[in-house]
C-alpha cells in the first residue's frame, strides 16, 4: 500500500495559511458572496479538504494513527453542537461559530498527506520560515503603518497579528536547541535571527498572554538544554549580544529620543505591560487595584470569567450553549460591553459553548499528545533530535494551557488549530519511527535496553 504524499500545493497552501491577515488589525483578505463572505485562509482549507476526499474516493484506502478515534468522536461532537446551535440561535450565528473551528476537520488530510511520511524537516523548514518573513513585515507595519490600522485609540501603538504564535511556541524549543547544540554556523545563524525577529514582534505586539507563554517555552528549553546552555564560551557570547542590543538601543534613544522618531506613546505602552508583569501580586491578586489604564484589563477579565461561569457553565454545565451563543465581555463595573463567541479565557470559553463534555474531549486530545510526546522522550530508540522536537512539542502544549487562562485564540483561531494539527502529524511520524527502530531491534536479537528518563 503506497502512502500519499503531500505535493507542492499542499505545502503552499499551508504555508500560505499562516501567512496572509487574519486578525482585527489586518483585515482578511476575503471574497464576498451576498451578505456573506470567506476569507482566503478558509479557501485554502476548503482546497485541502477537497483534496483529501478526493483522494480517498480514488484510493479507496484509509490510514489509521492513533488518536484518530478521540479525534473522531470530538468532530462528531462538534457537528452536533452545530445542530443544537442552529436549533437555538439560527443557521447564520451557528456557522459564523462554527467556521472559527473548520481547520479542525483537516485532521484526516493532515494524517493521511504528513502523519505517514518518513520526514517532515523540509516542511517545518518552511514553516520556521515563515515565522521569519511574518515577524519582519508586521515589525515593517508597526515602524511605519501601526496609525492607520488601528481600529482604535487605544491599538495605535500596537500591531496584533497572531498566525505564527503557535508555531513559535512549539519549535520555540526546537529552534533555541539547535543554536546551542548545532555545529554548523549556517544552523546557528539562522536559529539566531528568528528568535531575534520574533522576539521583536512580541514586543510590538504587546501581548502580555504571548511574552509569558514565550517565556515558560524558552525556560523549558534552557532547562531542558541546561549543559550547552551554561557552558562559559556560550554564557559569554550571549552576555555579550545582550548587552551589545541593550547598549545600542540605550544610546540610540539618548541621542534620539523617541518622541522624534513616533515611538514615545509605544514605548510607554510597552513599559506599563512590563510593570504589570512585574507587580504581579498587584496586578493579578489584588483587590483595591481600579485599572483605569488600557494596560490593565485583568479586572475586566476577573468580571466577565465571574459572569460567563455563573450565567453559562452552571446553567448547561454539561453540552454548553453550543455553537453561535454568544457569551458576554464585562466592565469592571458589571456593565456588558459587547456579545461574543468566545472570551479571554479559552477554558470558559470551551465550557460554556461545548459543555463538560466537549470540555473533556479536549483534554483527552492533549493529553494523549502529551503521552506520546513523553514516551518519544524517554525512549532508548529516539535520536537527540527527535527528543529535542519531542520537548519543545511538550514545552509549546504546556505554554498554550498556561496562555489558554488569558486568551481563546490557541483553541479556536484558525491558523493556530492548523498548526496543532501539524504538530500532530510530526508527533505521529517521531513515534511511528522510533517504533519502527525498537520493532528492528527485537527482530535483530538485540536486548531491549530499560527506558529511563534522561537528560539530553
Amino acid at each position: 500500500m503506497s502512502t500519499p504524499r503531500a505535493g507542492t500545493v499542499d505545502i503552499s497552501l499551508l504555508l500560505l495559511i499562516f501567512l496572509l491577515p487574519s486578525s482585527f488589525q489586518l483585515t482578511p483578505p476575503a471574497i464576498p458572496i451576498g451578505n456573506f463572505y470567506i476569507t482566503l485562509v478558509e479557501i485554502c482549507l476548503f482546497i485541502l479538504l477537497g483534496h483529501w476526499l478526493l483522494d480517498l474516493l480514488v484510493s479507496g484506502t484509509g490510514y489509521v494513527s492513533p488518536l484518530d478515534k478521540v479525534f473522531s468522536l470530538f468532530l462528531a461532537y462538534l457537528c452536533l453542537s452545530l445542530i443544537f446551535g442552529s436549533q437555538h440561535f439560527g443557521v447564520n450565528k451557528a456557522l459564523g461559530d462554527f467556521r472559527q473551528y473548520l481547520p479542525l476537520f483537516l485532521y484526516f488530510w493532515v494524517m493521511r498527506f504528513f502523519g505517514f511520511a518518513k520526514d517532515l524537516s523540509r516542511v517545518r523548514q518552511g514553516i520556521l520560515n515563515v515565522t521569519i518573513v511574518v515577524a519582519i513585515y508586521v515589525v515593517f507595519i508597526f515602524l511605519f503603518f501601526r496609525g492607520a490600522i488601528a481600529t482604535r485609540e487605544s491599538l495605535a501603538e500596537r500591531v496584533f497579528f497572531d498566525n505564527t504564535m503557535l508555531p513559535l511556541m512549539i519549535y520555540g524549543g526546537y529552534v533555541l536547541g539547535i543554536a546551542l547544540m548545532k555545529n554548523e554556523k549556517s544552523h546557528k545563524g539562522f536559529a539566531s535571527i528568528l528568535l531575534a525577529s520574533n522576539f521583536i514582534m512580541l514586543i510590538v505586539m504587546q501581548v502580555r498572554t504571548y511574552w509569558i507563554a514565550f517565556a515558560i517555552v524558552i525556560a523549558m528549553a534552557t532547562f531542558n538544554q541546561r549543559r550547552a546552555f551554561f557552558k562559559t564560551a556560550i554564557m559569554v557570547k550571549n552576555a555579550y549580544w545582550v548587552s551589545l542590543i541593550l547598549a545600542v538601543t540605550f544610546l540610540f534613544l539618548t541621542f534620539v529620543p523617541a518622541e522624534t522618531i513616533g515611538l514615545q506613546e509605544a514605548m510607554t505602552s510597552v513599559k506599563e505591560r512590563i510593570e504589570s508583569l512585574i507587580s504581579f501580586e498587584q496586578t493579578f491578586l489584588g483587590q483595591e487595584n481600579t485599572w483605569v489604564t488600557e494596560t490593565e484589563t485583568v479586572g475586566t477579565r476577573l468580571a466577565t470569567a465571574k459572569v460567563v461561569w455563573n450565567e453559562y457553565v452552571m446553567n448547561s454545565p454539561l453540552f454548553g450553549t453550543g455553537l453561535g451563543g454568544e457569551i458576554p465581555i464585562m466592565s469592571r463595573l458589571g456593565g456588558v460591553v459587547l456579545m461574543k463567541y468566545s472570551i479571554d479565557n479559552g477554558y470558559l470559553t470551551i465550557l460554556a459553548k461545548f459543555g463538560v463534555i466537549g470540555f473533556a474531549l479536549y483534554g483527552l486530545i492533549i493529553w494523549r499528545l502529551c503521552q506520546m510526546l513523553y514516551r518519544i522522550i524517554v525512549s532508548p530508540f529516539s535520536h537527540d533530535d527527535e527528543k529535542l522536537l519531542a520537548y519543545s512539542f511538550l514545552a509549546g502544549v504546556a505554554a498554550m494551557l498556561v496562555a489558554s487562562f488569558f486568551s481563546s485564540n490557541f483553541i479556536r483561531q484558525q491558523p493556530a488549530l492548523v498548526a496543532f494539527l501539524f504538530m500532530l502529524a510530526e508527533t505521529s511520524v517521531l513515534q511511528r519511527t522510533v517504533e519502527t527502530r525498537r520493532r528492528e531491534s527485537q527482530i535483530q536479537g538485540v536486548p531491549l535496553p530499560r527506558i529511563t528518563i534522561g537528560r539530553m
